[in-house]
């Protein structure tokens, strides 16, 4: 009697198990044949694909809840898209676009949600075992130039218009902002110094801040829009590329933006997370 019992609580198990694994499945790209992903209001489904994702298009993807006309809630990384129903049963497509070639996702809003979809390309063969936290390693670096660096200058300053227009500009990058939880902020005599906002481009690896500059004396503060930085710990950070007005009337706020790009030691890369606890270092003009 006792053996039996203790076969049909291992049958049970195992059948619970089984029916876990189901919901993490591996599926091959096809451009012709659009595969359904199933999604919940109450769970995250994470795509992992085998190559930088170029762009993402789709009606009713949202990157904030409260977005209108929003159906299911979406973020996305140089290599994954990470999915929330907004509206029980709900129904869209997503296009998926890799190496400029148009993969069709259909993402229907289910009571059980998939946990995750690991697609690859035809010609691969199964999946390594690797872990979605491992992937940031294996990410193909863009070559920093002037114009990319302008151009991440011009996504952090656009960001509230830009994420909600055309959020596929922001693939690839990881989004924090420190300012809503009270981090990143820096205080002396003078200035009062708040990361509102910072975007990385994974693959470019480097950085962009939003800082709200306020002035708490009563005189014009000048500083040197040229010379931002930020410090992590120890190690401090030198911009490669500032935007401010260089002067902050008495008891006025700001707003400055610039790039860290590479690392504090020589061309190094810098890996910096966005959720590292930065602090900006604003430097005055006499």
């Amino acid at each position: 009697m006792t053996i039996l019992v203790f076969l049909a609580v291992r049958g049970l198990a195992q059948e619970a198990t089984d029916k876990l694994a189901v919901r993490v499945r591996e599926e091959v790209l096809d451009q012709r044949s659009p595969i359904e992903i199933n999604v919940s209001t109450h769970g995250i489904t994470t795509l992992q694909f085998p190559a930088h994702i170029d762009a993402l298009d789709g009606d009713g993807f949202a990157t904030k809840p409260d977005q209108a006309n929003a159906q299911f809630l979406l973020v996305a990384g140089d290599t994954w898209v990470s999915l929330k129903s907004l509206q029980a049963g709900a129904e869209q497509n997503l296009n998926v676009i890799i190496h400029g070639k148009v993969y069709p996702i259909v993402v229907k809003s289910t009571q059980e949600n998939d946990y995750s979809v690991l697609f690859r390309e035809p010609s691969v063969g199964p999946l390594p075992k690797t872990s979605l936290s491992d992937l940031r390693r294996h990410v193909s670096r863009k070559r920093i130039s002037s114009a990319r660096i302008v151009g991440l200058l011009d996504k952090v300053k656009g960001y509230p218009t830009f994420s909600q227009l055309a959020p596929a500009m922001y693939v690839g990058m990881d989004v924090n902002e420190p300012g809503r939880e009270g981090k990143g902020v820096s205080e002396n005599d003078q200035i009062k110094t708040v990361i509102q906002r910072v975007i990385r481009d994974n693959q470019m690896d480097a950085l962009a801040f939003e800082v709200e500059i306020t002035n708490k004396t009563d005189q014009a503060y000048k500083y040197d829009p040229a010379n931002f930085a930020v410090r992590v710990g120890e190690e401090v950070y030198v911009n490669t590329l500032g935007d401010g007005q260089g002067l902050i009337p008495a008891h006025a706020q700001q707003t400055a933006y610039f790039i860290i790009a590479g690392s504090s030691n020589s061309n190094l890369p810098n890996d910096l997370s966005v959720y590292n606890d930065f602090l900006a270092i604003v430097r005055g003009v006499q």
